[in-house]
């Protein structure tokens, strides 16, 4: 019997970093989340499935994040869970509920991109992440796997997005970074 997984190359979560100091807050919403992640301030938001009970997504998301300052510079993460509440037959519009699936506290290295390429030189690796919002905080069976080797090495996330519909992903400086992004793949 032969075990597969599919593999897939990572890409930009923001087609340009984030340089916001602090999260945007987020509430159920009847309008289908959306992103402009090709501004300094717009949200990264992935469509991973149509909002109807049955269709497929992917079970996780792999996360390496990276960003501009001083090695050991920090910056901050947040994964958010869009699921859909269908109206069903009555005339009520969907509602879109976030779950924060997750925060990290991202360390930056001295390991960086390569000029010329879409990760340039002045872009740094995250050595280090932490958990400051997640399940393993609370005991219950880990819904991330973290590799934080903290040794100028690039450290990353894998992280269950439990069925969502869609996944944001939110950055903020922490007051220490320059701007923050991050490489994912859906798997």
């Amino acid at each position: 019997m032969l075990i597969e997984t599919l593999s897939i190359n990572f890409r930009r979560a923001r087609s340009v970093n984030q340089t916001s100091s602090s999260y945007v807050s987020k509430s159920p919403t009847p309008t289908m989340p959306s992103g402009d992640a090709g501004t300094a301030t717009g949200a990264s938001v992935i469509t991973l499935s149509a909002p109807s009970d049955g269709s497929r997504s992917q079970n996780a998301i792999f996360i390496s994040p990276y960003g501009t300052g001083s090695n050991n510079s920090t910056m901050n993460l947040r994964v958010i869970a869009w699921h859909a509440l269908p109206s069903g037959q009555d005339s009520k519009a969907t509602l879109w509920i976030p779950n924060n699936l997750g925060e990290f506290l991202c360390t930056l290295s001295a390991v960086t991109g390569a000029d010329g390429t879409l990760i340039d030189s002045t872009n740094r690796f995250a050595d280090t992440i932490v958990v400051t919002v997640g399940s393993t905080l609370g005991g219950e069976a880990a819904s991330e796997n973290i590799i934080s080797p903290a040794n100028d090495t690039i450290a990353s996330i894998l992280l269950d997005l439990k069925g969502a519909q869609i996944v944001e992903l939110s950055f903020n400086t922490n007051s220490s970074a320059t701007d923050c992004n991050a490489l994912i793949a859906h798997l």
